[in-house]
């Protein structure tokens, strides 16, 4: 006994030194959970300066977790091969974000996806650290993600119920303009898919046959609530996500019956609040008064309370009843083959019903088709629309993405460029999207080949990891979070079909954190604390103080395009306030420090153009139009500005060029066409005057108005004068995937960064609708 306590003492110690070391990487993981949640708080992360200020929030986040490692066991990564690669293709595609600003048409939003990935790729980073140095990373994760879903889904829920309740920066009133479930995130769709996460695991709580009675009770309870949240966002993808999550979840468990009882259990006490609030005039109506939205959401907390409480009690009964059963193996086999049995007859019902209909079996799917493919605007609002099978538009974006890729399939048009792109390739109806709702056709159209082969690349090697460890984990509680987690995974997956999710930051970085704690290795408590030598330190000192200068170069290219946009739009609010000349002056100060901040940006020299023309300097607005259309040549909202401007100071020469080439740009934009026609009718002088003639702006001397190039950028002044006042690049794309013809039969003009390219016969893009 003498000889074994100390041996005993020393592995409590260890154990205690192990647990002290843990509590910073638990502490960490905390933060990021919390970074999450005011991602949805924040309308998602979306824009600036929201995303900024999460951005720097995981630098802030990555300079703790340097501290951490270069301090003996508090923290490290361990991970396996395919782990570590999938980490170094996500910051390779971060990169090539970068890279494409070189021959992007939107400079300024590869930037941003700069930006965004790279915060992507520290979230998953970080990840890999918790999940390498806490030993129940994946329980404490688990637990984090559903309080931090139930958060969110109370405050959803909250505003159809309490709308009128305000307390502090708590304003329920949310649904004043859509009734469709969007807060807090600003998205429906979104919404859902932050539902879609906490189910897995909300399930996952209640079925566990090893917590107590309460907690699955619990977890029924949260499982209720946030399929409710998911069926009030009116979300189909949503939905299509969720059966997808189900159908892995139960596969992914041995205990396949109680996620299916579970989840039908639940589903049975949504289905009453879900009734009266679809049925409900006032909370299905946009604009509906804050009055009838409080009658009717009264009713609906009093119907949901109801629900709750027979839920609970059947939960009870239930859980009451189940030491009592003695479920075999043979009841399992004749629970599915009844369960195989009623779908079966379903789905025969249904193929019969359609069968018998006037259209008959050919003639439905032939309709189904053809609803699916035609574009349609129909109310988004309307909880019909959840069995709608029509595509709205979607069908068209996709094509415009697959036209936008075909025409540049390596590099892409630069990452985040599809705002722009789409606009060449649109055909009516007109819709501006800034994507095109498929996360994969997106990085195709805006990366192209090279970007979408490194974020699939990223995403398949970090789930391979995660699939791994699941394989390897025991059957069990922990076993059964991570295929939780894992199948939250495959929900963004799928739902990145049919949305935009990679540029919501508050449905993306949890995937990331999710792949990063999966795909880890945790470690031996014993193998903890084990590196030490003055030698090992001083590396780790080199390598955090190199850490430190990326991490601090990451946050000054978060903070500047959202320092230039909250100074260029002061700039202009300060200026529709100014009473004197000196204060405006001083906005058009701020508007070009805004400029200079963001040099890739058009919107702080679109602001110091109005203020100048407001000051009546001429020279100043102008010079601040051309250089917008310079830095952005692709940019047919800066076109049209300097036509109009040329327009309304007598120089129909330039209008009508700066014209054409927005109409070249936005072929759909009405407005730049008339401005080309009053600039040509300008220019036509009447037959009674032979003198009649464009005259040049007043603020530059003669012989010096704006020429547009090939390359859509003005020259300078003091270039020789446009003699014939048109662009080389007038042709205009209207058709959806395919440049227009141009005018010798046979060839396609396919706009570039540096011109137009005549391309011979076929070969342009092929995509046809």
């Amino acid at each position: 006994m003498a000889a074994t306590t100390p041996n005993m003492a020393a592995a409590r110690a260890t154990d205690g030194n192990a647990a002290s070391s843990a509590r910073p990487a638990a502490g960490l993981l905390l933060a990021l959970v919390g970074a999450c949640t005011y991602a949805a708080f924040a309308q998602g992360a979306t824009s600036q300066p929201n995303e900024a200020r999460l951005q720097v929030v995981l630098i802030a986040l990555g300079l703790v977790a340097g501290g951490l490692w270069s301090v003996r066991g508090r923290l490290t990564i361990a991970a396996r091969r395919p782990a570590l690669i999938g980490l170094g293709l996500l910051i390779a595609f971060a990169a090539w974000s970068g890279i494409s600003m070189v021959w992007s048409v939107a400079p300024d939003s590869s930037w941003a996806e700069l930006n965004r990935w790279l915060a992507y790729a520290l979230i998953c980073l970080l990840g890999l650290a918790v999940g390498s140095s806490v030993d129940n990373a994946v329980e404490r994760l688990a637990s984090l993600w559903l309080l931090a879903s139930m958060v969110v889904v109370v405050y959803a829920i909250s505003t159809k119920l309490l709308p009128g309740l305000q307390i502090g920066p708590i304003d329920l009133n949310q649904e004043a303009v859509f009734s469709r479930l969007n807060a807090p995130m600003g998205y429906w769709n979104a919404l859902g898919l932050w539902c879609v996460f906490g189910i897995p695991i909300a399930i996952t709580v209640a079925i566990d046959t090893s917590r107590t009675a309460a907690w699955r009770m619990c977890g029924i309870v949260c499982l209720t609530l946030l399929l409710l949240c998911l069926g009030l966002t009116y979300s189909r993808g949503g939905v299509i996500a969720l059966v997808v999550v189900i159908v892995v979840m139960a596969a992914l468990v041995p205990e396949a019956l109680r996620v299916l009882g579970a989840v039908g259990l639940a589903l049975l006490a949504a289905i009453p609040p879900l009734a009266f609030a679809f049925s409900s005039h006032a909370l299905t109506t946009d604009g509906a008064s804050l009055g009838s939205r409080e009658g009717a959401g009264a009713v609906l907390l009093a119907v949901l309370l109801v629900s709750l409480a027979g839920l609970w009690w059947a939960a009870r009964v239930l859980l009451e009843l189940e030491p009592r059963m003695q479920w075999t193996a043979e009841h399992t086999r004749q629970a599915w083959r009844l369960i195989g049995v009623v779908v079966a007859a379903l789905a025969l019902v249904g193929l019969l019903a359609v069968a018998v209909s006037h259209r008959g079996l050919i003639g439905t799917i032939r309709h189904q088709v053809h609803d699916f493919s035609t574009v349609q605007h129909e109310s988004v609002t309307n909880p019909n629309r959840l069995l709608s099978d029509n595509s709205g538009t979607r069908l068209a974006w996709w094509k415009e993405a697959l036209g936008a890729w075909w025409s540049r399939p390596a590099g892409g048009w630069g990452a985040g460029s599809f705002p722009v792109v789409h606009l060449l390739f649109e055909r009516p109806p007109a819709v501006q999207v800034a994507q095109p709702h498929d996360v994969l056709l997106q990085l195709l159209a805006e990366t192209g080949l090279i970007g979408a082969a490194l974020v699939v690349g990223a995403i398949v090697l970090l789930s391979r990891a995660a699939v791994r460890r699941l394989r390897h984990t025991p059957i069990g509680r922990e076993h059964a979070l991570i295929a939780a987690l894992l199948t939250g995974v495959i929900g963004w997956i799928v739902h990145g079909f049919f949305d935009w999710d990679t540029d919501f930051p508050a449905v993306t970085l949890p995937v990331m954190l999710f792949l990063g704690v999966l795909a880890a290795t945790p470690l031996e408590r014993s193998r903890r604390g084990r590196f030490a030598g003055p030698a090992v330190i001083d590396l780790r000192g080199g390598a955090l103080l190199l850490t430190s200068l990326l991490l601090c170069a990451m946050a000054t290219s978060a903070i500047l395009p959202s320092w230039a946009q909250t100074k260029a739009l002061g700039a202009l609010n300060d200026a529709t306030n100014a009473t004197s000349q000196a204060q405006l002056a001083s906005a058009q100060a701020d508007a070009e420090l805004a400029s200079r901040l963001d040099p890739l940006s058009v919107q702080p020299l679109f602001d110091a153009y109005v203020i100048a023309d407001r000051r009546g300097r001429v020279a100043n607005a102008r010079h601040y139009l051309e250089e917008a259309v310079s830095r952005q040549p692709w940019d047919a909202y800066a076109w049209g500005l300097l036509a109009t401007f040329a327009l309304q100071h007598y120089n129909p020469r330039v209008a009508l060029a700066a014209a054409e080439r927005a109409a070249s740009l936005d072929p759909l934009a009405p407005i730049y066409t008339l401005t080309a026609s009053q600039a040509a009718t300008e220019l036509t002088p009447p037959n009674e005057s032979a003198t009649a003639t464009g005259t040049p702006l007043p603020s530059l001397a003669t012989g010096t108005t704006v020429t547009p190039t090939t390359a859509g950028a003005p020259t300078t002044a003091g270039a020789p004068t446009d003699t014939t006042g048109t662009l080389a690049t007038s042709g205009t794309l209207a058709t959806t995937g395919t440049p227009a013809t141009s005018a010798t039969p046979g060839t396609t003009v396919t706009p570039t960064p540096t011109g137009t390219t005549v391309s011979a016969p076929g070969a342009g893009p092929a995509t046809t609708q």
